[in-house]
């Protein structure tokens, strides 16, 4: 399969509307300006959103399914993270969002 072909699949448009359906009913919704300067406001938020994602079935699309992911393919999981990111509590709530970078040692650097 490849992107052209997506629309025409009928597992990816089944992915598709149950992640855009989840973003519009739980991300977006729980999207607040809170989230801005308060880690623990967002933290809070994506504690929410993770069982419920979980409970839908949308929770690690990106990992294998003996590691407890979808088992998507690399088509699939396009569909998921452009749906997913409509939102910016949707990659975090799915569990599919990039790493946090880090911008410094945490202590000392190594001798």
């Amino acid at each position: 399969m490849n992107l052209l072909d997506v629309e025409r699949d009928a597992t990816c448009a089944e992915l598709r509307q149950r992640v855009r359906a989840f973003v519009d009913g739980h991300a977006i919704p729980m999207e607040g300006r809170e989230h801005i300067h308060d880690p623990q406001a967002l933290d809070a938020a994506l504690a929410k959103l993770r069982p419920m994602a979980r409970e839908q079935g949308l929770y690690l699309p990106q990992m294998p399914r003996n590691h407890g992911g979808l088992g998507l393919s690399w088509v699939q999981r396009f569909v998921v993270l452009e749906e997913a990111g409509r939102s910016y509590l949707g990659p975090g709530a799915l569990n599919c969002a990039a790493p946090k970078r880090c911008t410094g040692w945490p202590t000392a650097p190594p001798s």
